[in-house]
C-alpha cells in the first residue's frame, strides 16, 4: 500500500461560504424595493455559493505519493508521474501590499511535450505552501529553492 498525503480547502470554510451565499440570496429576495441592492446581493450570493460549492466538490486539491502528484480541477483529476514534474517551488508574489506565497508546480507531459504551470495558494491547499513543499520534499519530490518575485525595480528597495 502506498502512503499518500492530500491537501484541500477546509470543509468548514466551504460550508461557511455556501451558507453565506444562501443568506445573501435571502437578503436579496427581501430587498424588493431596492433593485440595485437586489442585483448586487444576488450576484454576490451566487458567487459565494459557487465558490463554496467548488471548494467542497474539488477535494482533495493536491494528492502526493512517492511516485506521482494528482491535481484535481474543475475538469477532473490529473495524475502526473514523478518523471513529468519538472520543478516544484514556493514563489512569493506581491499582492495588496504584502508577499503571498504560492506553490508552483511545473509539469512537462512526456507524451507530447506540453508544459503546464499549476499554481496553488493557501486557499486551495488549506495549508501554508511552504509546509506543503516541505512535505513533498519528504516524499522524495525534487523541491527547488523558494524565491520572491519582484514585479517592479522599486520592490528591490524593500
Amino acid at each position: 500500500m502506498d502512503n499518500s498525503t492530500s491537501w484541500a480547502t477546509p470543509v468548514p470554510v466551504g460550508c461557511a461560504l455556501t451558507v453565506g451565499g444562501v443568506v445573501l440570496l435571502a437578503a436579496a429576495a427581501l430587498s424588493g424595493s431596492d433593485p440595485a441592492g437586489l442585483v448586487i446581493m444576488g450576484v454576490a450570493g451566487l458567487l459565494l455559493i459557487a465558490l463554496g460549492g467548488s471548494s467542497l466538490v474539488i477535494r482533495p486539491r493536491l494528492t502526493a505519493t512517492r511516485e506521482s502528484l494528482t491535481i484535481r480541477t474543475v475538469t477532473g483529476r490529473h495524475t502526473h508521474p514523478r518523471a513529468s514534474i519538472a520543478r516544484i517551488r514556493v514563489v512569493s508574489y506581491p499582492r495588496f501590499g504584502r508577499r503571498v506565497p504560492n506553490l508552483e508546480i511545473d509539469i512537462v507531459d512526456s507524451n507530447d511535450g506540453d508544459e503546464k504551470l499549476v499554481i496553488l495558494g493557501r486557499w486551495e491547499l488549506g495549508a501554508a505552501p511552504a509546509d506543503v513543499a516541505e512535505a513533498l520534499a519528504g516524499l522524495g519530490h525534487d523541491v527547488t529553492e523558494s524565491r520572491d518575485v519582484r514585479l517592479r525595480p522599486e520592490d528591490d528597495d524593500r
